[in-house]
């Protein structure tokens, strides 16, 4: 199975766009992650844990900080035309959660362990996580 076949969308942000309005997206959508992508490629990766540690509790108005002040930029990826078992490999080598999927160089989707065991049956395995 192709990581294309169980990726979803992901949410994102630009660089430029303040903590303030991506804790509102993340809350709105009810997601704790968003890319941060510059044209169509991504660039970095804000968590909810990214904002606590490096805003908030750093006593940072989140209206004044940038997504690209706080974001993680060192990403690793995966095509979209890799295989799953690569995708769960690189996820446990890395000890990463959420893994965005890019085509030609372009940022396509996010694998996450819940789209995985989502499709645990297909791949043939009780659970991946």
């Amino acid at each position: 199975m192709k990581v294309r076949e169980v990726m979803g969308k992901p949410n994102v942000v630009s660089p430029e766009t303040t903590i303030l309005e991506a804790a509102k997206i993340m809350a709105e959508k009810d997601v704790t992650t968003l890319f941060v992508i510059e044209g169509q490629k991504v660039i970095g990766i804000i968590t909810d844990m990214d904002i606590i540690k490096r805003c908030v509790i750093q006593n940072k108005k989140a209206g004044d900080v940038k997504a690209k002040d706080i974001m993680t930029s060192k990403l690793v990826t995966v095509d979209a035309d890799d295989n799953v078992e690569y995708a769960v490999n690189v996820m446990l080598e890395n000890k990463i959660r959420r893994l965005p999927v890019v085509s030609k160089g372009r940022f396509v989707g996010i694998i996450t362990t819940d789209y995985i065991s989502a499709h645990a049956d297909e791949l043939g395995v009780d659970s991946l996580f």
